[in-house]
């Protein structure tokens, strides 16, 4: 019995020491290059699935990923303005900027039902869909501020 127990502890502690390895090696940074060679490699596979007549380019991948993250409206144009897009983001970025006290509110109520322990995608965008008029981007910075 004894024995039994030493051995279930040794597997715990190694279970311990596993996670812990992991989530050290998911909070490194990754480096210029990695993220370099990343879009690259992204940009390529778009490129070889769709055969898109202008090909994508690295940057224009980063563009739309940030598009899409920050729950903006996808601009399905597929010439290249690069004005309106600049337009479009300064634009959402003011509008981010400024927050009401009900939002705010709805900010903290979210914060509070929503515990840290959750699955932080999940628990973000659960926290959005409670205030009005943010994204979970919105969200995410304004708790960061």
């Amino acid at each position: 019995a004894e024995l039994a127990k030493q051995k279930a502890r040794a597997q715990e502690e190694a279970a311990v020491a596993e996670r812990q390895r992991l989530k050290k090696k998911l909070k490194q940074q990754w480096s210029k290059e990695e993220l370099s060679a990343r879009w690259g490699a992204i940009a390529l596979f778009v490129n070889n699935l769709c055969k898109p007549d202008n090909p994508r380019t690295k940057e224009e991948c980063i563009e739309k990923f940030n598009q899409i993250a920050s729950g903006a409206k996808p601009n399905n144009n597929n010439n290249n303005n690069t004005t309106t897009t600049a337009t479009t983001s300064t634009t959402a970025d003011a509008s981010s900027a400024v927050w009401t006290a009900d939002q705010d509110r709805q900010l903290q109520e979210g914060l509070s039902k929503f515990p840290s322990s959750m699955d932080k995608n999940e628990r973000w965008n659960n926290i959005a869909k409670g205030v009005d008029g943010k994204t979970k981007r919105d969200c995410v910075q304004r708790f960061k501020a």
